[in-house]
């Protein structure tokens, strides 16, 4: 009974030096107290030594505290609700030595214990709060201060809610000030965004804007090529035709310089002899002079030469040209190097001359008569007018040796 006493003696005072500040004052009566109860327990009595770690903890001896805690946990034999108190003076010690992480341990063995029991009561909560609240872990010590708050609310402790409205305005204007700067970073954050959200879409409205110029570009560059490709072959062909045009020249001038030649010597010699015979008044003598020269024939040997000239430089003439008329109107050619005057006429076409008048003066035929045989041709042909001179001309020339 003595010892009961005592040790309500000791936790009265305990109580009163632990929250009123007082256990300087009282630090003679609570050794008195411990040396009573030293007289009256052996070394090794579990109450003893809670008492001497209740007594080193009060009087800020905070590692022989721990080092009984220890003690008092390796001897622990008693129901797992005893342990929930030696966890938790373990914890005490180890906050008040500095020793942060063994402080949580413990503390946190101590809550769990509590709550595996049903215990609505969970003391080491509150100083689980103040062992994380100087670590940074504002949101872990404010929800272990509320969890103390409302475990105090429920049981109407006015002490243990003054216990927690020690430490809640400090974690409240932390975490206050935690959310400010969250808000300042978020709303930097979406300034941020913002801007780079602007600056993209600048970007894609340049690229955008580049890209249509490059199209238009490139657009631009393909119509001038396509042109100049056009030119080229527009240049090409001119230069084919010159060249073409040139041969022709030069094979239809040497022919004619031996034609003329020939009928400048014919012309001399007619008019050597008419002028003799006329002179010696034969008149009968020139008039059959002038009857035995048939200068319709000469026409005919000078329009055969011409067939025979242009079929040399064009010798697939007369096939590509009868390919443009229907099959029953196509013509047929009895002699070779020999053509109609349909084929001379749309022959000298070909050679570039097309003014009927001087078609007609070069056949010896009327206008009428070219234009009729024109007509007749054209109207025989299967294709339009148009495209019946395209393919006329496309009738191409071979080189011919003098």
């Amino acid at each position: 009974m003595k010892i009961d006493f005592l040790q309500l003696l000791f936790r009265v005072e305990f109580e009163s030096g632990l929250y009123a500040q007082e256990q300087f004052r009282n630090r003679e009566k609570i050794l008195s107290l411990v040396n009573q109860m030293e007289n009256l327990m052996s070394s090794d009595d579990e109450r003893l030594i809670q008492i001497k770690q209740a007594t080193m903890f009060l009087f800020g001896e905070q590692q022989l505290s721990y080092d009984l805690g220890k003690q008092r946990l390796e001897n622990e034999e008693e129901k797992r609700r005893q342990q929930t108190t030696v966890y938790e003076t373990i914890g005490y010690a180890a906050l008040g030595k500095g020793d942060t992480v063994s402080a949580v341990k413990y503390l946190v063995d101590a809550s769990i214990i509590e709550i595996e029991q049903g215990s609505r009561q969970i003391p080491p909560i509150r100083m689980l709060a103040q062992a994380v609240y100087p670590q940074g872990y504002l949101m872990e010590a404010y929800r272990y201060m509320q969890l103390t708050m409302d475990d105090a609310k429920f049981f109407g402790s006015r002490y243990r809610i003054y216990e927690a409205a020690i430490m809640m305005p400090s974690i409240y204007n932390d975490l206050y000030k935690l959310l400010e700067r969250q808000r300042t970073i978020l709303f930097v954050i979406t300034i941020v965004v913002l801007l780079g959200i602007g600056v993209l879409l600048c970007l894609v409205r340049i690229v955008i804007r580049q890209y249509k110029k490059l199209n238009s570009s490139k657009t631009q560059i393909e119509l001038q090529n396509e042109s100049l490709q056009k030119v080229n072959e527009n240049m090409a062909l001119l230069s084919n035709k010159l060249a073409e045009s040139n041969r022709i020249k030069d094979y239809y001038l040497g022919k004619t310089l031996v034609t003329n030649s020939a009928y400048v010597t014919l012309i001399e010699n007619l008019t050597t002899n008419m002028t003799r015979k006329l002179r010696a008044k034969h008149y009968d003598d020139a008039l059959n002079f002038m009857e035995k020269n048939n200068y319709r024939k000469e026409r005919d040997n000078m329009l055969r030469l011409f067939d025979s000239m242009f079929l040399q430089l064009f010798p697939e003439f007369i096939t590509r040209f009868n390919s443009l008329l229907n099959a029953d109107a196509q013509i047929q050619i009895e002699e070779k190097d020999a053509m109609t005057p349909e084929l001379r006429i749309f022959a000298l076409i070909r050679l570039g001359i097309t003014k009927n008048d001087t078609i007609a003066e070069i056949l010896g035929y009327s206008v009428s008569t070219v234009k009729n045989y024109k007509t007749k041709v054209r109207n025989s042909s299967m294709l339009p007018n148009e495209e019946f001179e395209r393919e006329l001309m496309d009738i191409k020339s071979t080189s011919v040796e003098g």
